[in-house]
């Protein structure tokens, strides 16, 4: 499964749960659900088959691809992350099951990485209504992807009937100055993939119609509504020298309109023609020279 078809599938269980219902293993009829229940229904939702039971302790060891410790800038979206406690730690409660393991730690809770610029880990706790996001690494401590994930930011992009093709740029604009999201889809119901920040450079690629576009801005293909891309502020819609750009030919040119101007005004009239003859013989000159030399 794709990175994007994932996330999807943990919002859609996320909205589905009410309460924190510990070990519970999955969502129940009522709403309840435990940290696991939420990414083993949103991996199944997902097209996943889970096979390692229902503990955070057997995910970490059974299901992921790799875990390695949180460094700045690693998380990527999609990444489920980890919280475990080390021997020796007064709640460390390794099952009975690991205790012949080369890794001792208790992997205790498990949340996903929903964005990553800003930082929005998503997972179920004692709160209310059992869903909370954390903006900050805090206590998380290792983090990776479930097998059968792919680790590719988003799936290639299909275009779809209706949509035309388009290439330009836009710069992100909201009026409040707040982040905008970019879903994995043309519409609210698809999962924020990123939040882009007012000023980011987009290259917009389709207009879905006639509120959202397919973009690709931070190395990611994505949608955003159109009501927050404008034309960047330094982008001309035409060449429009800020100077007049001089020549022989339009110095020359402007020297004879500037002289018959004065002779004018002056109203020697036999000067006039002389300086306009003068004028034309040279301008001509030079135009041959161009054409011919």
């Amino acid at each position: 499964m794709n990175v994007a078809n994932f996330l999807n599938a943990v919002q859609t269980i996320a909205n589905r749960i009410k309460y924190y219902k510990k070990d519970s293993g999955g969502l129940t009829p009522d709403g309840g659900c435990d940290c696991i229940g939420l990414v083993k229904e949103a991996y199944q939702l997902a097209g996943g088959r889970w096979s390692c039971g229902t503990g955070t302790n057997a995910s970490a060891r059974n299901i992921m691809q790799s875990l390695q410790p949180i460094a700045g800038g690693q998380l990527r979206e999609g990444m489920v992350v980890y919280k475990y406690r080390v021997p020796g730690e007064p709640s460390w409660a390794l099952p009975d099951a690991y205790r012949g393991d080369k890794d001792q730690n208790d992997y205790y809770h498990i949340g996903v990485v929903m964005t990553a610029h800003p930082l929005q880990i998503i997972h179920c706790t004692t709160v209310p209504g059992g869903v909370k996001l954390d903006s900050a690494v805090g206590s998380w401590k290792v983090c990776g992807f479930l097998k059968g994930v792919d680790g590719g930011m988003t799936p290639p992009i299909t275009p779809q009937e209706g949509w035309i093709a388009v290439d330009y740029c836009r710069e992100i604009w909201a009026a409040n100055g707040g982040n905008v999201n970019m879903r994995s889809g043309p519409g609210k119901n698809y999962a924020a993939v990123r939040q882009l920040k007012v000023g980011t450079q987009v290259e917009v690629r389709y207009e879905c119609n006639a509120d959202w576009a397919q973009i690709y801005a931070d190395g990611l293909d994505g949608f955003v509504m159109r009501e927050f891309l404008k034309v960047p502020e330094n982008t001309q819609t035409a060449f429009e020298p800020s100077e007049p750009i001089q020549t022989a030919e339009t110095e020359t040119a402007a020297n004879l309109y500037t002289g018959k101007t004065q002779m004018e005004q002056t109203g020697t009239d036999v000067d006039m023609l002389a300086y306009i003859r003068e004028s034309l013989s040279i301008l001509i000159e030079q135009i041959d020279a161009k054409l011919h030399g």
